[in-house]
């Protein structure tokens, strides 16, 4: 919208006065002069005074309406502010609760897998192979089997699977200790 400018005699446009007034006497001309309600009616109905009136209301209806729409969109805003705010509590909410629990799975995998505890129990599981390997030998030297070649061949062959998986595993502990492992334990 274009900016109003005040109103001026010159954008009045009121002069040279309409040609019946001429044609008054002299005292009618000073009533009318001296009459502010009388010049404010002649102001009013003066064309140009009309189309600045006009152009006022359009102004105001358009900046009431930008308002309304404003006021409008200041109230959704609001509400989204609040639903914002809302969200923004519950992330906060969120990301504590996260946070004490991955303290707390640290705690507990820190616990269960640290560096000592997994070498006990890798040792633990070698010397529970060993201890298959004995009692295999145990069993075969306990057994009366009447297919001796047959049941000697499979104490060879676990034997040999169970030794090998123990030595295996104590060679990665032994390299282990010393900080030379490497690939899957």
């Amino acid at each position: 919208m274009e900016q109003i400018q005040p109103l001026t005699l010159k954008t009045l446009e009121a002069f040279p006065l309409p040609k019946y007034l001429d044609s008054l006497p002299v005292s009618i001309i000073e009533q009318f002069i001296q009459s502010h309600s009388l010049v404010r009616g002649y102001i009013k109905q003066l064309p140009a005074y009309q189309k600045w009136n006009e152009t006022i209301i359009e102004t105001l209806n358009w900046q009431i309406t930008n308002l309304n729409e404003i006021s409008s969109i200041l109230k959704t805003y609001n509400g989204t502010g609040t639903l914002i705010k809302e969200k923004m509590a519950k992330l906060n909410s969120l990301y504590s609760e996260f946070i004490n629990l991955e303290t707390y799975q640290y705690q507990l995998l820190s616990s269960n897998f640290n560096q000592e505890f997994l070498k006990n129990k890798f040792h633990k599981v070698i010397v529970e192979n060993d201890q298959e390997s004995k009692k295999l030998v145990k069993e075969f030297k306990g057994s009366s089997s009447d297919d001796f070649e047959n049941s000697f061949n499979n104490l060879i062959k676990d034997f040999r699977s169970s030794r090998k998986t123990y030595h295996l595993r104590k060679e990665k502990l032994n390299r282990w200790n010393e900080e030379r492992v490497s690939g899957f334990i």
